[in-house]
């Protein structure tokens, strides 16, 4: 899932590169950037079944993976559905709630960190309308989207 801040560029925080020993690139948030973490790290206390998996707040974006359901992938028989988001189970009705869930979480995520950052006097900050989301039909393709964000600061500006 990517959710896109309305302004492009450094908003939430800054690509640093690091070679003293090695070279590490990583993001450094500033203070918007830090409520947009602590708020996206606050979802699976608002929601029930709802647990976080790899993300990563970047200076205009975010890209993360929600879990949505209460099984886990060792009991997974080969059903996954969701929007960058797993969903375990093979029931359609529950596979139906679950997705559904998906805009309100994502709605209530882009709201509250908005408004905490409204509130440090920041009020030029605003989320893009919608999100970008995708189907993560198994785990080579789950693997693939870990390693896409986490390897997304050295990707910064290309």
């Amino acid at each position: 899932m990517t959710i896109g801040a309305r302004e492009k560029g450094n908003i939430l925080g800054n690509i640093t590169v690091g070679c003293r020993h090695a070279c590490t690139v990583q993001v450094k948030l500033n203070r918007m950037g830090e409520i947009v973490d602590e708020c996206w790290k606050e979802i699976p206390n608002h929601f029930k079944n709802v647990e976080l998996d790899e993300y990563i707040v970047m200076p205009d974006h975010v890209h993360g993976i929600i879990v949505v359901g209460n099984r886990h992938v060792e009991n997974v028989v080969g059903n996954r559905h969701a929007c960058s988001v797993r969903v375990w189970g093979n029931d359609a009705c529950f596979v139906r709630r679950n997705v559904q869930l998906l805009p309100t979480i994502i709605g209530s995520f882009k709201s509250a960190s908005s408004k905490m950052i409204h509130w440090t006097g920041r009020n030029e900050f605003e989320w893009h309308k919608s999100y970008h989301d995708r189907i993560i039909r198994n785990e080579k393709e789950l693997e693939n989207v870990r390693r896409y964000i986490k390897n997304n600061p050295m990707n910064w500006g290309k």
